[in-house]
């Protein structure tokens, strides 16, 4: 009996039989090739129940090495990876082991996976808890000459943290990132910012608006030798051609003014 084949594998069959053959031999052609490492980085996604949450320091990328043909390590450095879930949501309170393989990366067949970093990753968790703080404001730089700051207020003047039990119960308040007053001549509002990476804790709600009133400072001068101008339709005499003003003004307004600027008018 003579077995037939469909029209679509039969039509141009001696075509598809050469591709498949010249994709075989660079198939093999690469899979003898030199083989290279390279490393991969895969990000973590740790996934806990709303009301615990990791209060030690972990990784946030799991390393794998990988050996094989540089074509299909290449490939896999392009491509977009997933997190990899470590799921933790039927874990309770306390110190919980987590452990990563070679297959929590995909690999095409040539490739193979020399070593994993970390192995092993150890979880702290504890409970989340909420609290209200004060807020403290911080600067750097200082405002130019003839400026200072009239008044400043954080609008509300605390805040809700929330984390780990142990982090959030260290925190008595909670300072802004330094605001920088260099150059400033005017008053200004703008958001507060917090670094609160380093404390493992995060704000709750929208950040607060730090306010700033930049004031020129007012001093008391003593102007010399100012011109005495007397106006009169009758004549007159007088010995006195300048006189001495003692004046209250901000430094800034008085760099803007020249000596034909200054007279005293009779």
């Amino acid at each position: 009996m003579k077995l037939k084949f469909p029209r679509f594998i039969t039509n141009h069959l001696g075509v598809k039989i050469v591709s498949v053959l010249v994709a075989l031999v660079l198939w093999l052609v690469v899979l003898q090739s030199r083989n290279v490492e390279i490393t991969k980085e895969i990000p973590i996604n740790i996934i806990t129940s709303e009301d615990l949450v990791p209060a030690n320091e972990v990784p946030t990328k799991v390393s794998f090495q990988l050996s094989g043909p540089k074509a299909f390590l290449r490939a896999i450095l392009d491509r977009p990876d997933p997190a990899i879930k470590v799921n933790l949501m039927g874990s309770k309170p306390g110190l919980v082991t987590y452990r990563f393989f070679s297959d929590n990366i995909r690999v095409p067949i040539g490739v193979k996976v020399v070593s994993v970093q970390p192995q092993t990753m150890l979880i702290r968790l504890e409970k989340v808890k909420k609290k209200t703080v004060p807020i403290k404001m911080t600067f750097r730089g200082q405002l130019p000459e003839g400026f200072e700051i009239g008044e400043k207020k954080v609008e509300p003047s605390r805040v809700q943290i929330k984390g780990p039990r142990s982090k959030v119960n260290e925190i008595q308040e909670l300072y802004t990132t330094p605001i920088d007053l260099a150059e400033q001549v005017e008053s200004f509002t703008k958001e507060a910012h917090f670094e609160l990476g380093g404390m493992g804790v995060d704000l709750v709600g929208k950040k607060p608006l730090v306010s700033v009133k930049v004031v020129p400072v007012i001093s008391k001068y003593r102007i010399r030798n100012v011109p005495l101008k007397i106006i009169s339709k009758r004549e007159y005499f007088t010995r006195q051609k300048t006189i001495t003003v003692h004046v209250r003004a901000a430094a800034n307004r008085l760099k803007d003014l020249s000596t034909s600027d200054i007279f005293v008018k009779i």
